[in-house]
């Protein structure tokens, strides 16, 4: 998916930052979203590309 096309959806295998299950992502211009079905997060994404590759980024975040 290159950043002027629409939406992409696949799933990551232990990609859960929480408990290591497997996250759902949708990307779309440049962000996206991840929902992990086995502990409910629901977690923000950051996309950057580079020539043909994809990085998903987790931004940090804080418990409170």
């Amino acid at each position: 998916m290159k950043p002027e096309e629409g939406t992409a959806d696949f799933d990551v295998d232990g990609g859960c930052p929480t408990c290591g299950g497997t996250i759902a992502v949708r990307l779309r211009a440049g962000s996206g979203w991840g929902y992990c079905g086995h502990c409910h997060a629901l977690q923000r994404k950051r996309v950057e590309f580079e020539s043909d590759q994809i990085a998903i980024i987790q931004p940090p975040a804080a418990a409170a």
